[in-house]
C-alpha cells in the first residue's frame, strides 16, 4: 500500500498503537485475512520506531472505552487529536482536549502489555493457538 511507504523513509515517524485485544478477537475477514493482518503487525512491531501494546480484555473498562483516537505529535511543542465518531473524522486542535488524550493515551499504555508481551501474544494468535488467526 502506498500510505505504508512512509515507513521506509531513511527516518520514519515514530508509531506507537494500543491495541484493544477486542479487535484481534472479533477480526475482519476469513482466518487467512486475519492471519495476515496479525503478521503485519509482528513485523511492524520489530521495527525499533514502532511500538505495539495490546490491551487485554481483563483490563476491564479503560481510556478509550469511548471510542479511538489518534494523537499526532506534529513538533515537540504541537499536537493534534484525531477522532471518528459516527460520520466524518475530525482534527481537534483544543490545548484541554489535546492534553486529556495524551494522558488517556499514557493511561491505555499502563494497562497494555508490554511491547515485548504483546508481540509475544500475536506470535501465539499467528501461530495458531486458538480458533482465529
Amino acid at each position: 500500500m502506498r500510505r505504508q511507504e512512509i515507513f521506509e523513509r531513511a527516518v520514519p515517524p515514530m508509531v506507537s498503537v494500543v491495541l484493544d485485544e477486542a479487535a484481534l478477537m472479533r477480526g475482519a475477514g476469513d482466518s487467512a485475512v486475519m492471519k495476515q493482518q496479525v503478521e503485519r503487525l509482528m513485523l511492524m512491531a520489530q521495527r525499533p520506531f514502532v511500538s505495539i501494546q495490546v490491551l487485554p480484555m481483563s483490563a476491564g473498562p479503560h481510556a478509550a472505552t469511548e471510542g479511538s483516537f489518534i494523537v499526532l505529535d506534529l513538533t515537540q511543542t504541537e499536537s493534534v487529536v484525531y477522532v471518528e465518531p459516527v460520520g466524518p473524522g475530525q482534527l481537534l486542535t483544543d490545548v484541554e482536549i489535546v492534553g486529556n488524550s495524551g494522558r488517556r493515551f499514557g493511561s491505555l499504555q499502563g494497562q497494555a502489555m508490554s511491547p515485548a508481551e504483546s508481540l509475544v501474544y500475536l506470535e501465539s494468535l499467528h501461530g495458531g493457538g486458538r480458533d482465529g488467526p
